[in-house]
């Protein structure tokens, strides 16, 4: 890449507040909608999240922001630039990091190293989004791998973190990872989700796809919910944690026997509501009706994700959706007692 390149003027892109805007995107494959009408932005500086399960639509969603395939319906820009009729432009403002990288496996990793760091020089211009090699060889160090070794002999494992590696020793604006932490043990995942903090403190943007609750919930800034190519919601994380579940059984069976501001959602006697406001504001009602089998649980992505799927219409009903999600994720539910 040459960063004395003048860029054409009906190439340039407009002045964005978002670094990534996505505009009603859609991808279809005969009859089949692997996206449908997504619309979002994101923001510089955040690290952002993709989640849901296997299928949802988060690899079909990046690959068409970045432009290896053509969406049906809608448009995305990066940094200004269509990101199909602009992509190589919009190519120089990212990194990317596939679901399953393929390395040349006949090469050391130190080399494979070099290689990717030689395909974007920066001829000394800090402005010119070129990659490191220095760079890529201090963070493999930092995520404890052998760069010694030939790629052919690597463990899966190995070989993910030799690809992390590649992919951010470059300095660009943006990052996309696609289920960057799979094949990783829980020290290096948690040494990776250090280094994407850094990156943010750097102004840097992430956009980081999992199906992993609690990745999400401690890196990112915002998630985007999909679930059989649609956007079913966009939660901010701090606002989750300041958020509460609230469930209970009233004996008498009168729904109007105590009254709160938030949504109720009833089954028979039994009652479940999210609060975003102080405990001690909303408990009082509560004990004033008598409320019996009370539980109070902090509010999490995996509430969210529930929510947005009871009133998503699919084949599949949101509680299976959920189900397979929760599976994904480890968590075990019990029936209310």
């Amino acid at each position: 890449m040459n960063s004395s390149n003048t860029v054409p003027s009906d190439q340039v892109p407009s002045v964005e507040t978002a670094i990534v805007k996505i505009d009603h995107i859609g991808k279809r494959y005969g009859d089949f909608d692997a996206l449908s009408d997504v619309s979002f932005d994101i923001q510089h500086g955040e690290i952002f999240g993709l989640l849901g399960p296997n299928g949802a639509g988060k690899t079909t969603l990046m690959r068409s922001l970045l432009g290896f395939i053509r969406a049906t319906s809608g448009r995305a820009t990066i940094g200004g630039y269509d990101c199909w009729k602009q992509r190589t432009l919009a190519h120089s403002l990212l990194t990317y990091m596939p679901a399953q990288p393929q390395l040349p496996r006949l090469m050391r990793g130190r080399d494979v190293l070099r290689f990717f760091a030689d395909m974007r020089p920066s001829f000394g211009d800090k402005n010119s989004n070129g990659a490191s090699f220095e760079r890529a060889c201090q963070l493999a160090d930092r995520l404890q791998l052998d760069l010694s070794r030939w790629v052919a002999l690597m463990s899966t494992g190995m070989r993910q973190k030799l690809a992390i590696a590649a992919t951010l020793c470059a300095d660009v604006p943006l990052v996309f990872l696609d289920e960057p932490t799979a094949n990783l043990d829980p020290d290096v995942r948690s040494q990776l989700l250090q280094e994407l903090a850094i990156l943010r403190s750097e102004g840097k943007t992430v956009v980081f796809s999992s199906h992993v609750l609690s990745e999400i919930e401690q890196i990112c800034d915002r998630v985007a919910v999909l679930a059989k190519g649609k956007l079913v919601g966009i939660s901010v994380i701090q606002d989750l944690k300041r958020g509460s579940l609230i469930q209970g059984r009233i004996d008498s069976g009168d729904r109007n026997a105590f009254s709160v501001s938030e949504v109720i959602q009833w089954d028979e006697n039994r009652f479940q509501f999210q609060t975003y406001r102080r405990l001690e504001e909303v408990l009082p009602s509560l004990i004033t009706a008598k409320v019996v089998d009370l539980r109070v649980q902090a509010l999490g992505l995996l509430d969210v994700y529930r929510q947005h799927l009871a009133y998503m219409p699919a084949s599949k009903s949101g509680a299976a959706v959920a189900s397979d999600f929760e599976l994904a994720n480890g968590v075990t539910t019990g029936t209310n007692q």
